[in-house]
């Protein structure tokens, strides 16, 4: 995997990235492998180099057209064609072709000069997006660019600036323009249909498009990764990129992105260096604490009425309402309203809580304390109870720090089975058989 950033051009062995020293501090935009196991293309902001795969050297590419030589060119893109071609867009001169059979340039005056995405499609044809209303699609019979206005087929609203797109396992292609708008173009009748997306109080950008399964888009954008419905026509946030949260990404704007061969999706990121979600994980949301909730989960249980019970090291007992998304803080204790929880047991009239350093709580189910079971109540002593579990016989187990202890019912105490060693942590029970 060949990485590009602005500090030069890396590989990942494996294990980690190594540098390329040969194009060091150079901003590197694109990166081409247009021939397997040979030179990789490679595009900076201070023109095109060829990289040995072997020695890592780097070799300036001369782009030479009728004798004249084309320099400060700013390489935004490259993509390798059909026939050995390979299509060079820049910043600001437009777009280039390479064809590696006659060793000659061309320059094509019919694209716009700002080349934001250039793609290939599903028969080899080669699409490019310029920042304007319009997608270019090269023409072999011409050797020239087709222009096709990209606008709405109902409301003939134009497309904005196209900035990236995609071709879908129907050969449909979807555009992306920078003021958050999709456009779907039919091959067969070249008409478009536009779909906004936006979320309240965010003005989104899109970066990068990928069809990840049929019927399912990515969107990478300046505020994460969005999923795009093709058949329902719908937009949901796949993930936020808040830093500093244990989720895909780790930072929100969304620089560049890669398919790769299992289908996982490598995200390049402003500020958080490189991300990779595997084949299907977008199926996996991410949930964030609401607010005064704990961050540290520790264990959770699924309630009578469906909803989840969270606990927590450092905030007490949370609840999620799956229905609504509603992510609340409940404080069952009063006296300790930072409740360490480390056990949770949801039964239809109860709910067993279990803490570091504070006992067992029974609740009931609406989170009110019937009952705190403390020193005194518990054989042991041991007021660190990490797990609760109710056997086949009908019988209530909890574990401890020091050992495990079973609930009377009669006396409404805890008696201990078993005397374990201080810090054993006994944080999970189960049942095998009926024995």
């Amino acid at each position: 995997m060949w990485v590009g950033t602005s500090a030069g051009l890396s590989y990942h062995n494996g294990r980690r990235f190594i540098q390329i020293e040969s194009l060091s501090g150079k901003t590197v935009y694109s990166i081409c492998d247009q021939e397997k196991g040979r030179d990789l293309w490679v595009g900076t902001s201070e023109g095109l180099y060829r990289v040995n795969r072997e020695t890592r050297e780097s070799t300036p590419v001369i782009i030479n057209i009728e004798g004249q030589e084309i320099t400060d060119l700013s390489v935004f893109r490259i993509v390798s064609g059909a026939d050995r071609t390979v299509w060079i867009g820049s910043h600001g001169k437009g777009i280039y072709g390479y064809f590696q059979d006659t060793g000659k340039w061309k320059h094509y005056n019919t694209v716009g000069k700002t080349v934001r995405h250039i793609m290939t499609g599903i028969d080899k044809s080669v699409w490019v997006c310029a920042a304007d209303k319009y997608i270019y699609r090269y023409n072999p019979a011409k050797d020239d660019f087709d222009v096709i206005p990209l606008k709405d087929r109902f409301t003939s609203t134009p497309m904005n600036q196209a900035i990236c797109a995609c071709q879908d396992s129907n050969g449909d292609l979807w555009i992306c323009s920078v003021d958050a708008k999709l456009f779907k173009l039919g091959l067969i009748d070249m008409q478009s249909v536009m779909i906004s997306f936006s979320f309240p109080g965010e003005t989104i950008t899109p970066r990068t498009i990928h069809e990840q399964t049929p019927g399912k888009m990515i969107i990478g954008t300046n505020s994460g990764l969005l999923l795009f419905d093709t058949r329902n026509l719908t937009f949901s946030r796949l993930d936020k990129g808040d830093r500093n949260h244990n989720g895909m990404l780790n930072d929100r704007f969304v620089h560049s992105s890669l398919k790769d061969i299992d289908g996982g999706l490598w995200i390049g990121t402003f500020f958080g260096g490189v991300n990779y979600m595997p084949s299907g994980a977008n199926y996996i949301e991410t949930i964030y604490p609401g607010p005064e909730c704990g961050n540290i989960i520790s264990v959770m249980a699924e309630s009578a009425d469906g909803n989840v019970l969270i606990g927590s090291d450092d905030r007490g007992l949370s609840l999620y309402n799956i229905r609504t998304g509603a992510y609340s803080r409940k404080d069952v204790d009063p006296s300790r309203i930072n409740l360490n929880i480390h056990a949770l047991l949801a039964e239809y009239d109860d709910i067993w809580m279990g803490t570091y350093g504070n006992g067992l709580y029974r609740l009931g189910t609406n989170l009110r304390v019937k009952k705190h079971y403390s020193q005194s109540d518990i054989d042991s002593g041991d007021l660190n109870v990490y797990s609760a579990y109710r056997d086949g016989r009908g019988t209530l187990w909890i574990g401890t720090k020091r050992g495990i202890a079973t609930y009377n019912q009669e006396t409404d105490s805890f008696t201990r089975r078993l005397e374990l060693k201080d810090n054993s942590d006994v944080t999970d029970i189960t049942e095998f058989g009926n024995d």
